[in-house]
């Protein structure tokens, strides 16, 4: 069997892991590059190099395209993608506002061509095992959530002036995003979002820390910690082992704790009282078993099943847009000082794209 055709546009941290793993697949072959920053030019991918994606996809025509520029530039060519019915893979989050997202929305339900959003932690057996021991009801009933993202990034991370920049940048929407969708995946929607950000660490215009309080549809409560500019090891890339480019700890970085038991995260413990629940009953300690694998891989094997049509995409742009107002619910609720809700998000995001067209 021929292999699927696939191109690739954007060439800089998160283009070239793509590449790569492109590059080491059985189904897909990679048959061209475009970066309009120069990004492509000091790779050496041995394939075609162009500036002008749209010239790209119209002289390689290629089966699927994976999109992984930054988040401003993902709703034109999502859009682009799908005028010239090439089935995308759009890195996350979709956009850098929700109004425009939704335009990407609403071409993919017009069209039958598909487009998956990159939240690839969807794809990491650790989440898929913990989704399936709370379906399970292991935990019972959700209560209480705590998500961690505390690292430090190296000064030449932000070379890339966009990703010092409030409303690009920062480390929510660079980041944190994919805590927001984990969060989702295990714990079910967000309802309402109350945060407070600083830019303290390093002084840019985006915020490096923040803190955020979380309301789930459930009636669950959620905190989330965020930052960095820490020298600390409690985030998913330092604990998880997922990328190979971050030294592993054992350590935490999510605690789900449920009525009946509590999970940590990427640890995989759950944690029961196993003979009672009187006051000096212990608590039992098990590990959940799921079988290693490596997200981007995974994700790329569920994208060349779209573009064969095999497969729906498992992130969807309409969920991915829920994701990302949950996100950017953070920067309002600084904004208003109080509570937001991800639905008003989205409402007042369909009226700004409707009073826009």
């Amino acid at each position: 069997m021929s292999k699927l055709r696939i191109a690739v546009i954007g060439a800089g941290v998160m283009g070239r892991e793509h590449i790569s793993a492109l590059q080491s697949c059985n189904r897909a072959e990679l048959v061209a590059i475009a970066d309009p920053v120069g990004g492509s030019d000091v790779y050496d991918s041995g394939v075609p190099r162009f500036t002008d994606y749209q010239q790209m996809l119209k002289a390689v025509k290629p089966d699927g395209a994976i999109v992984a520029t930054p988040p401003h530039t993902h709703v034109e060519i999502g859009i682009k993608c799908i005028e010239l019915e090439v089935p995308s893979l759009i890195e996350k989050p979709v956009s850098s506002d929700l109004a425009s997202a939704l335009r990407l929305e609403q071409a993919a339900a017009d069209s039958d061509v598909p487009v998956l959003i990159g939240h690839s932690r969807r794809h990491n057996s650790i989440n898929t095992a913990a989704k399936r021991a709370i379906e399970d009801g292991q935990l019972g009933d959700i209560l209480a959530v705590t998500s961690m993202h505390l690292r430090h990034k190296p000064d030449q991370y932000f070379a890339d002036k966009w990703k010092t920049q409030k409303g690009g940048g920062g480390v929510m929407l660079i980041n944190v995003v994919h805590d927001f969708d984990c969060l989702r995946m295990l714990c079910g929607e967000i309802d309402e979002v109350h945060a407070i950000t600083s830019n303290k660490g390093r002084g840019f215009e985006a915020e490096d820390t923040c803190v955020v309080m979380l309301k789930f549809a459930s009636g669950a409560l959620g905190t989330m910690t965020v930052s960095d500019a820490t020298q600390a090891p409690w985030s998913w890339e330092f604990t998880s082992g997922e990328d190979p480019r971050f030294a592993k700890h054992d350590e935490n970085s999510m605690l789900i704790c449920g009525t009946k038991g509590s999970l940590s995260l990427p640890s995989m413990y759950l944690w029961k009282n196993s003979n009672g629940f009187k006051r000096d009953d212990p608590l039992s300690r098990t590990r959940l078993r799921w079988e290693p694998n490596t997200p981007l891989h995974a994700e790329q094997e569920h994208f060349l099943d779209v573009v064969e049509r095999k497969s729906k995409p498992i992130v969807s742009v309409e969920d991915g847009n829920r994701t990302l107002a949950a996100t950017l619910a953070v920067w309002e609720s600084e904004k208003i000082g109080g509570w937001v809700s991800t639905d008003e998000m989205i409402q007042r995001a369909k009226l700004e794209k409707t009073e826009t067209n």
